[in-house]
């Protein structure tokens, strides 16, 4: 699983988890392969964690998928 950080929360789709990373890029990532991951202190703070892509078992082919994904943004 990946490990994203974020000063944004996530915005929830039907299927999809739509983030905004420290840089400005947006990644959108299936529901299923998304966790947050952040810790009270990190929301006081407005510091968000993610884990996203593979499963709870760490499936590498989901990783490649999320990592994919996350290239074929475009930055704002």
């Amino acid at each position: 699983m990946l490990k994203i950080d974020s000063h944004c929360l996530p915005y929830f789709l039907k299927d999809a988890v739509s983030i905004f990373l420290l840089d400005g890029r947006k990644i959108r990532v299936p529901l299923s392969q998304f966790q947050d991951v952040t810790s009270e202190g990190g929301r006081f703070h407005q510091f968000y964690t993610f884990l996203v892509g593979g499963n709870r078992n760490g499936s590498k082919r989901n990783e490649e998928v999320v990592k994919g994904s996350w290239d074929s943004q475009n930055s704002f």
